[in-house]
């Protein structure tokens, strides 16, 4: 059925206000004037009331990173992140007095407030944002084409709240929004509210995708049990902390940090829904729509993983920039277009296959690359007392002569593990045609011809019409 243009003029009204909060602080940061520092919300800060402060690149702050901030123009920090300011900040131009802690010692700074490019803003987190952009135009392509499809609209509308919530919270807290209040307000609403109701939009979509759940249609309670529900398990979290934290800045850290409940709860809750749905209730037009979310998950999150989490959970750096990291989950806005729009346009199974392999075979080269040279290196050192190009040399070589017969023997696990049928169909035509090489009994070829095709292709009927010479 489709939508009423009451339904249409509703859903997108509701984007466009949810889209205001990151639009309002994109405007204030290019029209109002600050000194380049910035709130850092991530890190906690030592005991003691305040919040470490970090400057962006370029800027003229008197700030340096680290620095605890406890008061701007004499009011302390505290006061300001529960109350308005008394003190309004100048419009285009003016000095703000910052105290800070610095090394043990508490400085007096003075910094000047102009206005500043958005440059610097946008360039710190620049792969994120590209991401939020390009989902939003994703959204709106996929909506444009089909205004009828529940998913297309649900889709739009978790875009809109993606984009409202995560652009606001790139641009990130200025010490000056304290002073001025009401953008201070606008960055929690979107942090919070707005990044809540986004990832219980993640879960939505996945019951209206590839079609819309019959229960959705049966209790009209559940979609909004679903956009409350979630706020229920976040305010007890919330409460039941409030009270060990004994500063407005920790509390403050607190209600930003426990949001994480969202993104570690939901997201799981509509992979399992999704999971459900293959299982249990999808058809095979439905099923490859799902497989191409499936390819998206693995492409995005498979290299995530492996370049970026796992070298920091061992301590170590991030094998490529944060930046090209981000770059990979344009993959899932555009997995997305495909399975809505033309998921019969390519093979989805074969794009898995070859994503499965060649994930599993960079990862394990990857890792007998970085063995071989630790080990080598280890022996150079132990014979020669000094590290030798050759141990990288040697590992380059042996990656080289592997590199085909591993990848083989990769696919030959994917396929045995998760492509059963066509694993066994390959097996069983190429024992036919070791078999058939040497027969010359034609009664013997047509019982083997018969049994090869019915093992592998598995016809409803079958028979053979042999030509007479």
């Amino acid at each position: 059925m489709r939508p009423t243009g009451f339904s249409t003029v509703a859903l997108i009204a509701l984007c466009a206000v949810v889209s205001v909060p990151a639009l309002v602080l994109l405007a204030d940061r290019a029209l109002r004037s600050a000194d380049g520092a910035l709130l850092d919300l991530q890190s906690v800060p030592p005991d003691g009331p305040g919040l470490l402060v970090t400057r962006l690149p370029s800027a003229g702050s008197p700030l340096r990173d680290g620095d605890l901030l406890i008061a701007i123009d004499g009011q302390p920090v505290e006061e300001l992140l529960v109350k308005r300011s008394t003190m309004e900040v100048q419009r285009q131009a003016g000095a703000i007095r910052y105290l800070v802690i610095r090394d043990s010692k508490q400085l007096e700074l003075t910094g000047q407030l102009t206005r500043r490019s958005l440059i610097p803003s946008l360039v710190t987190n620049w792969s994120s944002q590209l991401f939020l952009v390009y989902l939003i135009g994703i959204a709106i392509f996929v909506f444009v084409h089909r205004l009828d499809l529940p998913s297309a609209r649900v889709l739009l509308w978790m875009a809109c709240l993606m984009l409202g919530s995560g652009l606001a919270f790139f641009l990130g807290l200025r010490p000056v929004d304290l002073i001025r209040g009401w953008p201070y307000a606008v960055f929690l609403l979107a942090a919070i509210p707005l990044f809540g109701l986004a990832m219980a939009a993640v879960v939505h979509f996945s019951l209206v995708f590839p079609r819309k759940r019959g229960f959705l249609v049966r209790r009209r309670w559940a979609v909004p049990a679903l956009y409350l529900g979630p706020w229920g398990p976040y305010l007890l979290l919330l409460v039941s902390g409030w009270a060990a934290g004994g500063t407005n800045s920790e509390r403050l850290l607190l209600a930003l940090r426990l949001s994480g409940v969202f993104t570690l709860a939901l997201p799981a809750l509509a992979m399992a829904i999704v999971i459900h749905g293959y299982v249990r209730h999808f058809d095979s037009k439905e099923r490859r729509q799902t497989r191409w979310l499936v390819w998206g998950g693995i492409a995005v999150l498979l290299p995530w993983f492996t370049l970026s989490v796992l070298p920091s959970l061992l301590g170590g750096e991030p094998a490529v920039p944060q930046s090209a990291v981000g770059l990979m989950w344009l993959i899932l806005p555009t997995a997305f277009a495909v399975a809505i729009l033309r998921e019969n346009m390519f093979d989805i199974d074969l794009i898995i296959n070859r994503t499965l392999v060649y994930a599993m075979l960079t990862l394990t080269l990857a890792a007998l690359y970085f063995a071989g040279v630790t080990l080598l290196q280890s022996l150079f050192q132990a014979v020669t007392d000094q590290q030798s190009p050759l141990a990288v040399v040697i590992s380059t070589l042996v990656i080289a002569a592997i590199f085909n017969p591993l990848r083989a023997q990769i696919q030959t696990v994917i396929d045995r593990r998760f492509y059963r049928s066509r694993y066994d169909a390959a097996r069983a035509l190429s024992e036919f045609a070791v078999q058939i090489r040497d027969e010359v009994d034609l009664q013997r070829m047509q019982v083997m011809v018969l049994d090869t095709v019915r093992e592998t292709m598995q016809p409803s009927s079958l028979s053979l019409w042999v030509r007479e010479s």
